[in-house]
Parts: C-alpha cells; structure tokens; sequence
C-alpha cells in the first residue's frame, strides 16, 4: 500500500523558511537514506537567499549545505498501529550541522556588511509528511555550541530556531 511504503533513498527538492532568518531562506536538494529503521542520515545542498523587506533592494545569495541524524521516535509505533509513514511521515529528534557559505553574489549591500559564513549545529524536533510527491516539515530546536573540548566546555546552548519546509520528492 503507497501510504505505507518507505523508501530506502528519497531525493527531495525543498524550500525552508526559517526563524530568525540569519541563515538566509535555503533551496535545497536533499538525499535522505535509511540506516535502519527509525534512523535515516539527511544531506541537502544548495543556494541561500537573503534580502530585506524595506526599500534599498538589499540582497545576499550565499551557498548552504546541511547534515542531520535523525531518529523517528514514532515509527514503529505508527507502523504497528497501520498509520501512514509513507518515506518516514512521522515525528524525529535530530541533530543537525548546518554550513553557511560567505556571500557568492551581494546587490546594493557590501561584503562588510553581509552575512558572514558560519558552522552551526542545532538539535531538532520536528515532523514530516510526504503527501503523493508534495513533502512538508516542521521543526524547532536550539543551537548547540562546542566551546573548548579540550578544557572540558562542550555544549552551551543558545539560539533557537522554528522552520517549515516545503517541496516535492524528485525520485525514489
């Protein structure tokens, strides 16, 4: 049955919108592949966009690539009880590593005052849903950052993050 089915290789287009956008607005091209199951490893790369909502045009396109472990705390439960889970529809905690490239193009903006390009790391919660080939995420979660290993400070958290992710599967 199609709504059942899971797929071990799903390549998806998608758009994100995410709060606050300092890591601009993603278009990205995904591949996410199962481990096993409920765990699956998501790749995405692609250009970021960033612009202002006020007059001066301003505008930044920077490159963006993602990795995130994810593990779908619902799924065997949703398979057990015959719900849909078609290619992993179902609730996950990840973590996730995100890279933001410097500016490749700048309009009415200059270098110095553009983003500058940054490595993050964020542990989410979210859901997902394909729909036929139509694909929608939600997902929220703070920003975790590695100090010093080596003088034993890893982890301070800070930031937050919510974003909703549209697109369509390419292929399976």
């Amino acid at each position: 049955m199609f709504s059942k089915d899971i797929e071990k290789n799903v390549f998806r287009a998608f758009f994100t919108c995410i709060i606050p956008d300092d890591e601009g607005w993603p278009l990205l091209f995904s591949y996410e592949r199962e481990i096993r199951k409920p765990f699956t490893i998501v790749v995405g790369a692609g250009p970021s966009f960033r612009g202002t909502s006020n007059e001066t045009g301003e505008f930044e396109l920077h490159g963006f690539a993602s990795a995130e472990f994810r593990y779908y705390f619902n799924l065997m439960h949703r398979i057990k009880k015959e719900k849909t889970v078609r290619n992993f529809s179902a609730s996950y905690l990840s973590i996730q590593e995100s890279l933001l490239s410097g500016p490749v193009a700048l309009m009415n903006i200059s270098s110095e005052n553009a983003a500058k390009g940054k490595a993050r790391t964020f542990l989410n919660l979210g859901i997902q849903k394909q729909y036929r080939k139509g694909y929608l995420n939600l997902f929220l979660g703070p920003g975790l950052h590695f100090n010093d290993l080596e003088k034993g400070e890893w982890v301070l958290i800070e930031d937050f993050h919510i974003g909703i992710t549209f697109g369509f599967v390419l292929f399976e």
